[in-house]
């Protein structure tokens, strides 16, 4: 059984998430959408400052439409 809380970033087609789990990963807390609904393909987090970054784009502007937005915890 793990001894730590779990955080998962995680990027839709509606915005980026956090979820956050507890040690017995039973419980579980969703935080968002953030981006503004934006479609995200990726989301990391820096553990040392909290800041989390996210990217993407649409099916429409493809890849040239990509935003990146940075969130500070």
């Amino acid at each position: 059984m793990p001894d730590t809380a779990l955080r998962l970033l995680v990027g839709t087609t509606k915005g980026a998430f956090v979820l956050d789990g507890d040690t017995d990963r039973e419980a579980w807390s969703v935080r968002g959408p953030y981006c503004d609904g934006w479609p995200i393909n990726h989301v990391v987090g820096d553990p040392v400052t909290g800041a989390i970054w996210a990217g993407g784009g649409g099916a429409w502007s493809g890849a040239g439409g990509m935003a990146v937005r940075r969130r500070r915890a």
